[in-house]
C-alpha cells in the first residue's frame, strides 16, 4: 500500500479506506441499500396511485414508479462509475438524476396532498380545520 506522499507523487489519489474499515463499509452499504429499498416501496405506492389518477391505464400504472425511481438508481450509478472521466461525461447522468429526483419528490408530494384532500372531504369540517386543512 502506498504512503500518502508516494501516492500523490505518482498521481494517484490516496485512499481513505483502510483494510480494517471494510467491515464498516459493508455495514454502511447494507444500511444504505435497506433505506433505499424502503424509500422505493413508499415512493412506488404514491407514484402508482398518481399515475392512476392521471389516467394511465390500470394495467400500466406499475411502470411509472419503475421509470422514475429506476432512473434515479441508474443515473446515480452512472454518475459514480463515469466520475473518473470528468464533468464532460458525467454532466448528463447527474442532470438526469436531479430531474428524476425532482419528479419523484413532486409526484409523492402531489399524491400526499391528494390523499389528504380526499380524507378531509370525508371528515367533518371542524376536524379538518383543527388539523390545519381547509375543505
Amino acid at each position: 500500500m502506498l504512503c500518502e506522499h508516494e501516492a500523490v507523487a505518482r498521481g494517484v489519489e490516496p485512499s481513505f479506506l483502510r483494510p480494517e474499515s471494510r467491515g464498516l463499509l459493508h455495514v454502511a452499504g447494507m444500511t444504505v441499500g435497506c433505506l433505499a429499498a424502503l424509500a422505493f416501496v413508499l415512493s412506488y405506492s404514491a407514484l402508482k396511485d398518481l399515475a392512476a389518477a392521471a389516467g394511465v391505464a390500470p394495467r400500466l400504472t406499475w411502470l411509472w414508479p419503475l421509470v422514475v425511481d429506476g432512473n434515479i438508481v441508474i443515473n446515480t450509478v452512472a454518475g459514480l462509475v463515469l466520475r473518473p472521466r470528468g464533468r464532460g461525461v458525467t454532466w448528463y447522468p447527474w442532470t438526469a438524476l436531479i430531474a428524476f429526483a425532482a419528479i419523484s419528490v413532486t409526484g409523492n408530494a402531489l399524491q400526499n396532498v391528494q390523499r389528504a384532500s380526499l380524507k378531509c372531504r370525508r371528515c367533518p369540517k371542524r376536524s379538518c380545520a383543527a388539523a390545519g386543512s381547509e375543505a
